[in-house]
Formats: C-alpha cells, sequence, structure tokens
C-alpha cells in the first residue's frame, strides 16, 4: 500500500502501527484552516494532558491500566471528578472510534463513517473542550454546503484545520462557499470586537 491510499494506525503503547486501505467511494477529504494560530504551550494543552493523567491515576486506584486509551467505558465509573471522567470519556471512546473507523473504511461505509467522523468533532467539542468558536464555525459551516458528508477538527484543537469529506463533484463549490462564508463570520466578529 502507498501512502495516498493508506491510513496508519499507530500504537503508542506498543510503538506500532499498520495501515488500513483508504476507501471515501465518490468523497474526498478536504483539510480547511481557521487561520488561527495556537501555541500548544500557551494553549491548554498541556492542562488536557495533566487531566488525562489523573484519570489514569485514578482508575489506577482501582486496576492496573497501562493507557488510558486502553480503557473501557465501564472504566469511566471509577472516576469521581467530573471534569476527569469527561476527558477520560473523550480518550476512551475516540480510542474506539477510531476501530469503527477503520472498519467502517475497510466496508465503504459512508454513513458509519459520516457518524464517526461528527461523534468524533462533538467528543472533542464537550468532553475534551479543544475545539474554540474558529473551528466550530467552520465545522458548522462545512456541515451545511452540499455534499458534505461529515467534518471536524484536525490536530492538536484551540485553533489550526478541520477536515470535511466531501462528494467529490461538489469540492470545488464547497472550497468557494466554506472560505467566503468563514471570512464573512471572521469580518464580523472582528467588526464587532471593534465597536466594544
Amino acid at each position: 500500500l502507498s501512502l495516498h491510499d493508506a491510513l496508519p494506525i499507530l500504537d503508542c503503547t506498543k510503538m506500532e502501527f499498520r495501515h488500513v486501505p483508504l476507501n471515501w467511494g465518490d468523497y474526498q477529504l478536504v483539510i480547511m484552516n481557521t487561520n488561527k494560530k495556537r501555541g500548544l504551550v500557551d494553549s491548554k494543552f498541556n492542562e488536557r494532558k495533566g487531566e488525562c493523567d489523573a484519570a489514569l491515576e485514578a482508575i489506577r486506584a482501582h486496576k492496573p491500566l497501562q493507557a488510558l486509551a486502553l480503557g473501557t467505558e465501564a472504566d469511566l465509573e471509577l472516576i469521581e471528578d467530573d471534569v476527569l471522567r469527561r476527558r477520560a470519556r473523550h480518550v476512551i471512546t475516540e480510542n474506539l472510534r477510531v476501530l469503527a473507523f477503520m472498519e467502517a473504511l475497510k466496508r465503504g461505509n459512508s454513513k458509519q463513517i459520516a457518524e464517526i467522523i461528527t461523534a468524533s468533532h462533538e467528543s472533542l467539542r464537550y468532553d475534551f473542550e479543544v475545539t474554540g468558536l474558529e473551528l466550530d464555525t467552520m465545522v458548522a459551516i462545512a456541515r451545511k454546503q452540499k455534499g458534505c458528508l461529515a467534518s471536524r477538527m484536525t490536530g492538536a484543537g484551540f485553533g489550526g484545520c478541520a477536515i470535511a469529506l466531501v462528494a467529490t463533484a461538489e469540492v470545488p463549490a464547497f472550497k468557494e462557499a466554506v472560505a467566503k462564508e468563514y471570512e464573512a463570520r471572521s469580518e464580523e466578529r472582528r467588526v464587532g470586537k471593534e465597536c466594544l
């Protein structure tokens, strides 16, 4: 498999990876830049890492667990703190979504692919709280465009990029419409701030 037609799946606990064939069907992956710069040191990235470490320790107080991503949804009941439980829920369910996504890709199941991508963004938004206004705005704009199967943020969050799966025939119109509406929304926010 070439890197162009396969997705690497990484297991950091074993430092192993494998490729999964991509099967987007009649869709293309579009990368969208919010143009919001982020500095991981200045953002809450390190805070999230600390919260995940604390969540893992809360589970380890009851059972051995090598890594938070290897936990189960039942393990969430072992975490008393609501914030830590939500952080852990994102990590654990996101890992399960990756496995489901691999299977959906193998089968070319576009409906399931869309559901997983959407659920991932919502988890990043509400449980992990790493999206932000710009990413949520861009994802919402993308989702309402003709031919958009699904959209979500990508990367570490707090700015940066989002992705969308878009029907191949609609990609040119999609790119133009998203850029235009996102730029208009950004200008409205800028003008609004200047008027304060």
